[in-house]
Parts: C-alpha cells; sequence; structure tokens
C-alpha cells in the first residue's frame, strides 16, 4: 500500500542517504528512478551521523525521546496524555526522555506526577547542542508531538542520528 502511494508521487524528496535507501527498497529502484530528490540538512548531519550513543544494557526499555522548547504548541501534554493511557505492559517496557526547557516546563513536571508517569517520564532540562547527538543516538525513537509546526530542526536532527 505504501509503496503504490509512493510510485503515483511526481518527486519524492530524501533528506539523507538512509531516506533515499528507504524509498529504494520500497518501491525498487526503476519505480524511483529520476523522481528521487535531495533536501539539503540545515545543519551539520555529521555531527549527528558520527555520535556515538553511551552504552546500553541488554535488558535496557525502548526510550521514547522528546526534544525541543516546552512550550504549549509543542504537544508535550498530549504527549504525556497519551504516554499515560499506554496499557501497562508497554508503559513497563518502555520510557519518555523529555530534553528542553520553557515556559510549560513546571506544569509538565505536575502534569506528568498527576498522571502516574513519575517513573515513566524523566525530565531533565535543556541541554546544549553539543549534547544533542549523543541523546539522539541514545533513543529508540523521537517524538514530535507539535501541533503546528511545518518541519522543526529536530527532525533533521533524528533523521542524521542512527541508533546503535
Amino acid at each position: 500500500m505504501v509503496a503504490k502511494f509512493l510510485t503515483m508521487a511526481d518527486q519524492l524528496l530524501y533528506v539523507g542517504l538512509r531516506g533515499r535507501d528507504y524509498y529504494v527498497w520500497m518501491c525498487g529502484k526503476q519505480a524511483v528512478d529520476g523522481k528521487l530528490f535531495w533536501l539539503p540538512y540545515p545543519h551539520e548531519a555529521a555531527r549527528f551521523e558520527l555520535a556515538t550513543a553511551a552504552e546500553s544494557s541488554p535488558d535496557a526499555k525502548f526510550s521514547l525521546l522528546f526534544l525541543g522548547r516546552l512550550a504549549p504548541e509543542k504537544g508535550v501534554e498530549n504527549l504525556l496524555r497519551a504516554c499515560a493511557a499506554l496499557p501497562d505492559w508497554a508503559r513497563n517496557a518502555s520510557t519518555l526522555l523529555v530534553v528542553g526547557d520553557g515556559p510549560c516546563a513546571k506544569a509538565l513536571q505536575i502534569l506528568a506526577r498527576q498522571l502516574g508517569l513519575g517513573d515513566y517520564a524523566r525530565f531533565v532540562g535543556a541541554v546544549s547542542s553539543e549534547e544533542t547527538p549523543k541523546i539522539m543516538q541514545a533513543a529508540d525513537a523521537v517524538v514530535v508531538p507539535s501541533l503546528d509546526e511545518p518541519w522543526g530542526l529536530v527532525v533533521n536532527e533524528a533523521l542524521s542520528s542512527e541508533s546503535q
């Protein structure tokens, strides 16, 4: 179904080689020839591609990452509510790391406690841009719950990262 949809497109944008390879894998080389167009990274992709994640134990939980400004339009409240609605087995097998600061930081921490996410959601505050690649590498999935954002830089950073 996805391959059929993609092959109907006149053009396919890719951000990195992994994105280009996905289109070829999904649709076949002939189906995407002449349709692939590279979208340049508006950040230093090499910093993310070369970063090494911290070692994790074999029994480590699946880690979700939100990285951004803690403001209403970022949708972190919805993310917390969605995590609270997860079945126990899913919450026990995963964790949420919230990285960033902003006007909603305290309210979101209070909401997380009220929703029973005290041990599940960990708020670490703002980090330097030098730390971002390592944090991205350590995450299993980056979550972008923004309510109204055309394309956040965090998307490019996540696409440049590959968990080890």
